[in-house]
């Protein structure tokens, strides 16, 4: 999967999924998990979930580039990265095999 996205597009559904999930590094349901919406696909959802709660949101203003497989990260790694990014920033998230 390769899709192009703003900054604070990605920012603002990344918010929205990740209050559902733990943040602790060695919890394995401390996952984003990226993937084409099933309800329209040129569109691009984040998930997250714990024990007790799932969330999802689609990224606004995403355009893909190479449609392709999900693929997760973790929570703690995404807010680091989107938190060392300018708010202008345009992001060219690309996954490989």
């Amino acid at each position: 999967m390769k899709f192009q996205v703003a900054k604070q597009d990605l920012q603002a559904a990344v918010d929205t999924a990740i209050g559902a999930m733990t943040l602790a590094a060695d919890d394995i349901s401390a996952h984003c998990v990226f993937r084409t919406s099933l309800e329209d696909p040129t569109k691009v959802e984040v998930l997250a979930q714990s024990h007790r709660l799932s969330a999802s949101s689609v990224i606004p203003g995403v355009k893909i580039l190479d449609a392709g497989d999900s693929f997760t990260v973790e929570g703690w790694r995404l807010k680091k990265c989107l938190q060392g990014l300018d708010s202008t920033s345009v992001l060219v998230v690309e996954t490989t095999d």
